[in-house]
């Protein structure tokens, strides 16, 4: 491989091939990328208002009928045993230094059983996140443009608003997200990598700045812990 030359889909085993110039997806991917996820960010804004319900069951269903037609199977492919193993083979390492991390921040309350379940849970949510992130906004932008990984990471961490600890945390893992996704397209990997990264963060900033990780207007209608 030359020189600035992007890696192929054989270069990266297990990863997704890239496309140029008329291969780029549509620009109404883009558009709808966009145009959902400022129904995210509006909706977490406005949850605790009556109509925010309409808008959570719009967004619900326009991302379940997105998801049903997933561009080359991407839903299914983001599973499978094989991309797993292959990211899991490239970096090993760095799940075992968060793991060690997560370990000397948290010490004895990883024994605690109701750590563990609250752990589980944040990964099921973790999952559902990279799900949606990868396959409604993330990837439709990579196929677009070479920069997609860095917009995917502004549009991730603009949802994020107004936690001055999520934004640039979740600006910096949408970004590195995606280009892990596209070496090895594994949701379980990314959950998996998530929750340790978000549990040593949890743990490690004072609860005053990140409120629980809230974001919308939940960020300011919780006061912060004594």
């Amino acid at each position: 491989m030359k020189a600035g030359q992007l890696p192929s889909s054989q270069d990266r085993p297990g990863g997704l091939p890239l496309r140029h110039g008329q291969d780029r997806g549509p620009r109404a991917d883009i558009v709808w990328s966009l145009v959902w996820t400022g129904g995210v960010a509006l909706y977490l804004w406005l949850r605790h208002r009556q109509e925010a319900e309409l808008l959570f069951w719009i967004l619900v269903l326009s991302a379940a009928a997105r998801l049903g037609c997933c561009e080359r199977g991407l839903l299914r492919k983001g599973f499978q045993g094989q991309a797993l193993w292959a990211g899991l083979r490239r970096w090993w390492r760095g799940l075992l230094a968060a793991a060690v991390l997560l370990v000397a921040v948290t010490g004895a309350r990883l024994t605690d059983p109701g750590a563990c379940t609250a752990g589980i849970r944040y990964w099921i949510w973790a999952l559902v996140q990279q799900v949606l992130y990868q396959c409604l906004v993330a990837q439709p932008l990579v196929n677009r443009s070479e920069r997609g990984c860095w917009w995917a990471g502004l549009l991730f961490a603009a949802v994020h608003l107004p936690n001055p600890v999520l934004v640039p945390a979740t600006l910096a893992w949408g970004v590195v997200a995606c280009r892990m996704f596209r070496a090895a397209p594994s949701f379980i990997l990314l959950a998996l990598f998530q929750t340790l990264l978000a549990s040593v963060l949890y743990w490690t900033v004072p609860w005053n700045w990140h409120r629980g990780f809230r974001v919308g207007i939940g960020y300011w209608q919780r006061p912060p812990a004594s």
